[in-house]
């Protein structure tokens, strides 16, 4: 299923913290020790690094959670679920998805399509088959009207809406209208964007610093693609 790798293939293999178990694993199970003892023998189908001191673990296709001290503290019930981030994980019932904090409690009701970690407060979810994004207490921010959204990073996420590409702030604003074929994210206050058959530089107002045609080869839509994932990744790893 689509949903279950989008969340999940990024949170088994890198969401690392300073917890005293490390995970390892033997005949194709996992487990948890620390530098004495075996703690949580390899008894998992697959499993997380710590993440505020809980690890996403796997087994028969349920998802729970175990602690530092090796407990299973939320049982294996869900279908889907990321790491915690802020206080909270992301976890499906296998219909929707919604939010649960480190006692198993559910915070943010089961009402989304797709769910992902919360950075610096906010969340991006898909309802009714638009994304958006919502703060830690469920509360929308940005109303889920766009067809696909990026994270944000360095104050501005990269939305798609009817086929074209723009940039919104963190209060949902559209700074930069939806009219470019892709775009690359901010840095230094400059994105590069595709616009028609050229390559544009532009500043935070959508103003243009420089422009030259594509080159022959150049694949620039993939390379927004790989970039956009990079960003996206990069920053669940390193919270």
């Amino acid at each position: 299923m689509k949903r279950i790798t989008f969340l999940s293939s990024a949170l088994l293999f890198g969401m690392c913290s300073f917890a005293q178990l490390t995970r390892f694993y033997k005949d194709g199970k996992v487990g948890y020790r620390d530098i004495n003892m075996v703690l949580v023998a390899g008894y998992y189908d697959a499993g997380g690094e710590f993440s505020e001191g809980l690890a996403l673990v796997i087994q028969n296709g349920k998802r729970g959670f175990v602690n530092e001290s090796g407990k299973e503290v939320i049982a294996l019930n869900y279908a889907d679920a990321t790491s915690f981030h802020e206080g909270l994980a992301a976890v499906s019932n296998g219909k929707r998805y919604g939010y649960i904090n480190s006692d198993g409690k559910t915070i943010i009701p089961f009402i989304y399509e797709e769910a992902g970690v919360f950075i610096n407060g906010l969340a991006r979810i898909k309802k009714d088959g638009k994304y958006g994004f919502i703060d830690l207490n469920g509360n929308i921010v940005v109303k889920a009207t766009f067809d696909e959204t990026t994270i944000f990073f360095n104050g501005y996420a990269s939305v798609r809406l009817n086929g074209k590409w723009g940039f919104i702030n963190t209060s949902g604003v559209i700074m930069i209208p939806c009219i470019y074929e892709n775009t690359r994210p901010f840095m230094n206050g400059v994105a590069r964007v595709m616009y028609g058959e050229e390559i544009l530089k532009i500043d935070v107002e959508g103003k243009v610093i420089s422009r030259r045609p594509i080159e022959y080869g150049e694949d620039f839509e993939r390379e927004c693609k790989e970039m956009k994932e990079m960003i996206d990744q990069g920053k669940k790893n390193n919270k």
